[in-house]
């Protein structure tokens, strides 16, 4: 017999700009996968730890959650999107400007 993780599932899916998670069943008219496999596709993109059959695949568990960390960082701080015309960070008011390399390393030292 096969063991599973178990979750809980999800009762609310809120559009963009509405941050709320809840769990329970969802409402299948309102959701939508788009931001997720965009994501998923930059992911892949700009991270060659997901592409299977590279030299970069990742074998390493801690050296993968570094790449991810500083994927996501440069992410949300230094990239303008181009949908948003600034980065999700100014977005969210995390930030008053892009940033620069140099300031995402010196603020994670």
């Amino acid at each position: 017999m096969e063991k599973r993780a178990s979750y809980g599932r999800i009762v609310k899916v809120k559009r963009p700009g509405r941050v709320e998670a809840a769990l329970g069943q969802p409402d299948l008219d309102e959701t939508e996968t788009i931001y997720v496999e965009r994501l998923n596709g930059t992911l892949r993109q700009h991270c060659r730890r997901f592409t299977r059959k590279g030299y970069a695949f990742s074998k390493c568990w801690p050296m993968l959650e570094h790449a991810l960390a500083l994927f996501f960082a440069t992410y949300n701080f230094c990239w303008r999107h181009k949908t948003l015309k600034k980065t999700p960070a100014m977005a969210a008011s995390l930030a008053d400007r892009q940033w620069g390399i140099e300031e995402l390393i010196e603020a994670a030292c």
